[in-house]
């Protein structure tokens, strides 16, 4: 019932956006339109895991034989900035970086934001999430002023029915990844499709070698990250310092939580509560995103709920156990067998029935999940813990 609620209340406040949104979004579009240039306007709005498995494509679009000689701009979501200017700056010739709850909740930051890329004139414009949302990128799309806008042909993870519909109309072409499950997988064929070429790629990748560090810790260590966007997707704080206390007893390994300004009060609450607090660090909030990925890839283990960190720490094959409710299984998680990974997702036991009976788990799972993240097994995370540990 709980959750019945909140949908409701979601949908009521999505409602309320509408006719405020969209008087905003009305003046930009009215720009007077100039003769397009040669530029690829690309819109990446959603999260870091999202662009993780977006951004090896990148070197794919510049090169293109068509489109080689065209200027390339990516319109993004700022919580991956320091990733993308660090890592894919060669293959980016201009960033738009978007605050993303500034331009859903800030009147005047989202027409002053529209009004610009309004001013723009590509030749090509494409969104390049599958999850579309209507308040975010299709309302970039509708007002930029662009010959050929192209984009996904979406689901209803960030958008309704009524949004959706009315939001094919601002493109000239959608292209269908009907069938492909893994984001990855459903990127590698959009843009195969949109470029006609094939592009071998075959998992992400972070080369972690070209980048310049400045935060460095001695000796062993595993990282654990306890936080998270959802609640219903973190697994219970008592379980991770259950973890951190077996893992420095039996390994002697140091603990490093991790995270953003969201994950402080967590991780406080990780330190008052373990025991052995001389090999814990915490360095939540002191580190980029750069410098997680340096962390990272000198990590014996990440322990993590379903966030982007994972994606970061698979694109370097680094040892991972995952907790995850199942929500949207198959989209990030798991990774595909035929994907050379180490990340090992470990789900509530419901999931692993539907799993062995062969059920339908899109209609279980596509967009959220009802099974509880905290009947997870611990003594089977614990295994996968030792499995990765005990190697040498």
């Amino acid at each position: 019932m709980d959750r019945l609620l909140r949908d409701f209340l979601l949908f009521a406040i999505d409602l309320l956006k509408f006719i405020p949104i969209n008087i905003v979004d009305l003046f930009p579009k009215l720009i007077r339109k100039e003769k397009g240039v040669e530029e690829i306007f690309l819109i990446k709005s959603d999260e870091i895991g999202d662009y993780i498995l977006f951004r090896n494509f990148l070197p794919f679009i510049k090169s293109n034989e068509v489109y080689k000689n065209y200027k390339i701009v990516l319109c993004g979501n700022n919580a991956w900035k320091n990733i993308a200017e660090n890592l894919d700056a060669d293959f980016v010739d201009e960033f738009i970086w978007i605050n993303k709850n500034k331009f859903l909740t800030n009147l005047f930051y989202r027409f002053k934001l529209l009004k610009n890329i309004a001013g723009r004139n590509p030749l090509v414009s494409i969104n390049c999430s599958y999850s579309r949302s209507y308040y975010v990128d299709d309302a970039i799309i509708r007002v930029i002023n662009s010959e050929r806008k192209v984009g996904f042909k979406t689901d209803l993870a960030n958008s309704y029915n009524w949004q959706v519909k009315c939001s094919h109309n601002y493109y000239n072409e959608l292209i269908s990844c009907e069938g492909i499950e893994f984001d990855f997988y459903k990127n590698k064929i959009f843009y195969e499709k949109l470029f006609g070429t094939n592009i071998p790629l075959l998992k992400t990748l972070i080369n972690h070698e070209l980048i310049k560090f400045s935060t460095i810790i001695d000796g062993q260590y595993a990282v654990i990250f306890a936080g998270g966007r959802y609640n219903d997707r973190r697994w219970d704080l008592n379980n991770f310092v259950k973890l951190g206390e077996y893992i420095v007893q039996k390994y002697k390994c140091k603990i490093i939580l991790c995270g953003g300004a969201s994950e402080m009060e967590i991780n406080r609450k990780f330190l008052t509560r373990i025991q052995d607090k001389e090999r814990i660090s915490d360095i939540t909030g002191k580190t980029s995103l750069i410098d997680l990925i340096n962390l990272l890839s000198n990590a014996r283990l990440l322990v993590s709920n379903d966030t982007g960190i994972v994606h970061i720490a698979a694109s370097m094959d680094i040892p991972t156990v995952v907790l995850s409710n199942g929500t949207r299984y198959g989209r990030c998680l798991p990774y595909p067998s035929n994907i050379k990974n180490s990340v090992k997702v470990i789900y509530p036991p419901e999931i692993y029935n539907i799993l062995a009976m062969k059920d339908n788990l899109k209609m279980n799972l596509e967009y959220r999940s009802l099974y509880h993240i905290n009947d997870i097994d611990y003594e089977l995370v614990i295994g996968e813990i030792d499995k990765i540990l005990t190697v040498v």
